[in-house]
């Protein structure tokens, strides 16, 4: 799920493949283009039939693109996006086979007044499927950050058979969008310092549980504590890690046997590194 305290950022486009497209007509009517970015202009609550077509990402993986006739023109780029998404995840958590995934595009009419969604859903990967509202105003950076945000909530799902912490979660699909955009690890950052830190095990599951003024530092310690990970283990060990959650499920366990030591021991050292930038605003994080 995507809660947006951030920049929207613009991920850069890789190969891909499209197997099967029904419709080869990008129909205008709702989209205009301004420089790099396409806008919807005007509110719009039916965006006409939904045509679907499957994007291979490789022998393992293949999903489902459902985008509604006036969004057809936003087709490739969001199937980029997701193969470039895919290919980063790999790389950081080893391979994965992504089965039975839909990434879809609606109307916000359709998301929260038809489908009830709450306001505060800026986008939502749910039982197998991604569904992204676009709304007037809506450019393509921020689109985009929406999917492929998304994308890694469905493929850390896989890779850790449904065990994986919240914080990890969001840490890392947050992660992916501030490796091209680097405002929004400013913004996270700027969270985190202002905010009071949380308990670790207040973030191991869903953030609906939180207080909402505290949404934005957890999802900015969960940002920072991936980011430390990264920067201070091996990419093997975070590999191990998400392999220990796919066939024992324990997180603590897990981060004790993948990374040699307690995940109490992480809380310290993000939390000793907050306050150190807090006395010394030159150093980063």
């Amino acid at each position: 799920m995507l809660v947006r305290f951030t920049f929207p950022i613009l991920l850069f486009a890789s190969s891909f493949l499209i197997i099967f497209s029904p419709a080869n007509q990008k129909a205008p009517g709702a989209l205009f283009r301004l420089g790099s970015e396409q806008i919807l202009d005007t509110k719009v609550e039916h965006l006409g039939p939904t045509f679907s077509s499957e994007l291979r990402l490789n022998e393992r993986s293949t999903i489902r693109l459902k985008l509604p006739q006036k969004l057809l023109a936003f087709e490739d780029e969001v199937a980029q996006k997701i193969f470039h998404a895919h290919q980063s995840l790999e790389a950081m958590l080893g391979e994965f086979a992504i089965k039975d995934l839909s990434v879809e595009l609606v109307s916000e009419h359709e998301f929260y007044e038809d489908r009830k969604f709450p306001r505060w859903v800026n986008a939502l990967y749910v039982n197998g499927q991604i569904s992204i509202p676009v709304h007037i105003g809506m450019n393509t950076s921020e689109l985009f950050a929406s999917v492929q945000h998304e994308y890694a909530h469905a493929a850390i799902r896989e890779a850790s058979a449904g065990n994986c912490p919240v914080w990890m979660d969001e840490g890392i699909a947050q992660i992916l969008e501030a490796n091209h955009h680097p405002e929004i690890s400013m913004e996270l950052e700027v969270n985190f310092l202002q905010g009071v830190p949380l308990p670790f095990n207040d973030l191991r599951e869903s953030f609906t549980r939180l207080e909402t003024e505290r949404l934005p530092v957890a999802y900015a310690q969960s940002f920072f504590a991936a980011k430390h990970i990264l920067k201070h283990h091996p990419r093997h060990a975070l590999q191990k890690y998400f392999q220990i959650l796919k066939a024992e499920g324990d997180s603590a366990a897990a981060y004790q046997k993948a990374f040699g030591e307690p995940l109490q021991k992480l809380e310290n050292q993000v939390w000793l590194q907050r306050e150190a930038i807090r006395e010394h605003p030159v150093m980063r994080f």
